[in-house]
């Protein structure tokens, strides 16, 4: 069942498995920047689109991706990053790709002279991207959770960049700007970097808090 699109609810919240928990990433969306891609995005989430796909790309230090179709399936792992919708977006390139970004995946110039986006692949950035601007659309930006994508990014991968074990998206849905969800999440405590990045003395005080 498709949920009806509210054009004033701008944030999304994603629930993310990884590492055996399930966490929160909160999307505020810029149609101010991009109106065409956040109102595709919308549809897709209205639909339902991302609920069960999985991270097809994840970098460590630079991004991480997900939105393609075939991740449903672990069987089709060999077409995870090459599908998506079946239709390209129109470039909207106002955005800047500050760390936290949310921006639209695209083929490279040679085959995607025009800057079209995918219709439903997008990436994160874990830091600041400039030398991405004007090159992809950027069309929200993670205000909550973007450690959850850094635990994402650390995760053993493939010689593709592919996590090797699965890290689903369990669902993503549009909600008020009053929504409680919008609350600081718990489960984040005070962390500021992931794990991998922490020395003993530091990872010994988020036991304590």
């Amino acid at each position: 069942m498709t949920a009806p699109v509210n054009a004033r609810w701008n944030h999304a919240v994603m629930m993310v498995e990884v590492n055996g928990s399930r966490r929160r990433v909160v999307i505020e969306l810029k149609p101010d920047v991009a109106p065409k891609t956040v109102a595709n995005f919308k549809k897709l989430i209205s639909r339902k689109f991302y609920d069960g796909l999985a991270f097809h790309r994840a970098i460590r230090n630079f991004v991480v991706q997900t939105g393609d179709p075939a991740t449903r399936s672990d069987d089709q792992k060999d077409q995870w990053g090459l599908t998506d919708v079946g239709y390209k977006l129109a470039p909207e390139l106002k955005g800047t790709h500050v760390r936290g970004a949310v921006a639209m995946a695209r083929p490279g110039d040679i085959d995607s002279p025009d800057k079209q986006s995918s219709g439903s692949q997008f990436y994160v950035c874990l830091v600041g991207q400039k030398r991405l601007d004007g090159n992809y659309t950027v069309f929200g930006q993670v205000v909550q959770g973007l450690e959850v994508l850094e635990a994402v990014s650390s995760v053993s991968v493939d010689t593709n960049d592919t996590p090797i074990r699965r890290v689903t998206i369990q669902s993503v849905r549009l909600v008020p700007p009053d929504s409680p969800e919008l609350q600081a999440d718990p489960a984040a405590k005070r962390k500021t970097k992931p794990d991998a990045d922490k020395g003993r003395l530091e990872r010994m005080f988020d036991r304590i808090w």
